[in-house]
C-alpha cells in the first residue's frame, strides 16, 4: 500500500466527493482505493479477478437486457 502524501490526499478527496447518497465512483477508482489494496491483499484478491468478474456480469447484464425473460402469471 503507498501511504504518500498525495495517495492519502487522493483518498480523502474521494470519500468528500462521495458523501452524498446515490453517487458511486468507477470501479476503477475504487480498486485505486489504498485501503481496498490493503484489504484485497489481505484476502488474496487480485485486482485482474475482479475486473474479470465485472466483466463477466457486465456481460450477463446485457445478453438479459436483449433478451428479457417473459413475466410469470401470478397466482
Amino acid at each position: 500500500m503507498d501511504g504518500t502524501p498525495s495517495k492519502r490526499r487522493a483518498s480523502r478527496r474521494a470519500a468528500v466527493s462521495y458523501a452524498g447518497a446515490g453517487t458511486e465512483p468507477p470501479v476503477a477508482e475504487l480498486l485505486d482505493d489504498p485501503i481496498t489494496q490493503a484489504l484485497m491483499a489481505s484476502d488474496r484478491v487480485r485486482p485482474e479477478d475482479v475486473g474479470a468478474l465485472v466483466e463477466a456480469i457486465r456481460r450477463r447484464l446485457l445478453a438479459r437486457r436483449s433478451h428479457p425473460t417473459p413475466p410469470t402469471k401470478e397466482r
